[in-house]
């Protein structure tokens, strides 16, 4: 659910195991592990936008409530569209992505999806499951996993691993004041964002407020791509 509560971070020494005995003890609920102490050096690309759910169930998916290991509790939304970065001292970049999840074969909403890469080429983190592709809807063991990925493989130092081992959602800067700001001010105030010098059908569907997922809306969406745009439009 919405609930995030915080408990403290597991140390290095240990942390496949700890993570492993946290995985098989997990709640019901979301339990994320933040560090409050993280100076955080991410860097947001795309702020996303606020996925407006048509049922209270639904949209507190889209939610988050976390209760630190301080007791300093923090809320705001998770984004659609939301894309950020982060350079790890090895020299290469670690990318969050996020997206609409829809519903499952049953009907129930998924809630947002999540897509960890890394490197120049932007190498996905192994799934979770071979189904996912990559995208996973609970952020804290997609997270836990990536971790173990790297650890398993010697990829990054000691030192990277404990500093990765906090929230993602601060690391990333989703659990960020600025970012909750620009979401409320994206909200009252569209905006086309692109990271490349023409806007793509997923940014396009970002501004229209329609789900890049939304096949029968993607004729719209088509047809403002095909419109020149004022200048200047930046």
């Amino acid at each position: 659910g919405a609930l995030h509560t915080g408990v403290s971070c597991v140390k290095s020494s240990n942390r496949a195991g700890s993570r492993g005995a946290m995985a098989a003890a997990k709640p019901a609920i979301n339990a994320h592990m933040p560090k409050t102490n993280v100076v955080t050096r991410h860097k947001v690309v795309r702020f996303g936008s606020t996925y407006k759910a048509p049922a209270e169930p639904e949209a507190k998916l889209y939610a988050y409530l976390h209760q630190r290991a301080d007791l300093r509790v923090s809320r705001g939304v998770i984004p659609v569209g939301f894309y950020s970065y982060m350079l790890l001292d090895e020299g290469q970049p670690m990318y969050l992505e996020t997206r609409y999840g829809g519903t499952d074969q049953d009907g129930w909403p998924v809630g947002p999806e999540y897509q960890i890469s890394w490197t120049a080429n932007k190498e996905v983190i192994p799934p979770l499951d071979s189904l996912s592709d990559g995208w996973y809807a609970d952020f804290d063991d997609l997270w836990m996993n990536a971790l173990g990925y790297f650890e398993k493989r010697g990829l990054l130092s000691e030192e990277t691993l404990e500093y990765l081992d906090a929230d993602p959602f601060v690391l990333f800067g989703i659990d960020d004041p600025l970012t909750q700001q620009a979401l409320a001010k994206l909200e009252k105030f569209p905006a086309l964002l692109c990271d490349g010098a023409v806007p793509t059908l997923d940014e396009w569907a970002y501004y229209l407020r329609i789900e890049p997922k939304d096949k029968e809306l993607l004729w719209l969406v088509r047809a403002m791509m095909e419109k020149d745009l004022p200048k200047p439009w930046t």
